[in-house]
């Protein structure tokens, strides 16, 4: 067992994202440039087999050519970065995160490929200052899509990045709250009355915002769906349960709760 785990972590010690570690790297210091990526092997998770001996062209941050080494043309000047024995992969994303110290977490996500992040709630201060940053290129980071502060009820579990509601008036208000800060969704949270919920979601849709979360308990998984709610971060199994019972008897064109 020891064996097949270190065979395993060499593995995937290989598949890295050479292309990234590159650009956060060499280029990244040597300014604009032509890169290319020769004999790697690509994974393209749409595809079914991974194309060998390929080589990969990128220029001003954008891959421009992928096809056999032997007839992609590598122009003149171009930093090249031989890659056999190398996996390239597409950048990976991670849809939940709570970011508290971005100078430790950040260069962590780029070294391991992960090169955009869902932030489900944060400061908004901090939370949307480095979204900027980070696609300004001032900081080192992925690329952040965030909520700022979640909706929660009157006693929220997290009062740090929270606004709290009491009733739809309040609920409604908190949203076009956020999206005056330029929030790029809304987050609903447990203690969210069910007034309130109802309220985020008429509102969410006048403004333009996803509202995604946790599920009060007020509120049923039939009736989160219909309202819109476009994901849920969090369900007890037996509302799980539900979900799944939903998906698979549905007779209208409902469109059932996402899970992640």
């Amino acid at each position: 067992m020891g064996a097949m785990l270190s065979s395993a972590r060499n593995a995937l010690r290989s598949t890295l994202l050479l292309g990234l570690l590159v650009c956060t790297t060499v280029w990244a210091q040597t300014g604009p440039r032509q890169l290319a990526l020769t004999h790697v092997t690509v994974v393209n998770p749409s595809e079914a087999s991974p194309h060998l001996d390929s080589t990969v062209l990128i220029a001003n941050d954008r891959v421009v050519e992928v096809g056999p080494s032997k007839t992609v043309k590598i122009p003149r000047g171009a930093l090249i970065v031989e890659a056999s024995g190398k996996f390239l992969i597409p950048a990976l994303w991670d849809m939940h995160v709570h970011t508290e110290n971005a100078e430790r977490d950040f260069p962590m996500f780029v070294a391991n490929g992960v090169l955009g992040v869902r932030n489900m709630a944060g400061v908004a201060k901090d939370v949307f200052r480095w979204r900027e940053e980070t696609a300004s290129g001032k900081m080192l980071g992925p690329q952040i899509v965030a909520a700022g502060p979640l909706i929660d009820g009157p006693e929220p579990a997290h009062p740090e990045h929270a606004i709290p509601v009491r009733n739809a008036a309040e609920a409604r208000q908190a949203v076009q709250s956020l999206k005056a800060m330029g929030a790029d969704f809304v987050k609903v949270y447990d203690g969210v009355p069910r007034d309130a919920y109802f309220a985020i979601a008429e509102e969410s849709k006048k403004v333009g915002l996803p509202f995604v979360g946790h599920l009060p308990a007020s509120v049923r998984v039939a009736e989160a769906s219909d309202a819109g709610q476009r994901a849920s971060a969090v369900l007890s199994t037996a509302r799980t349960c539900l979900v799944v019972q939903l998906t698979r008897k549905k007779q209208s064109n409902r469109k059932p709760l996402a899970q992640m």
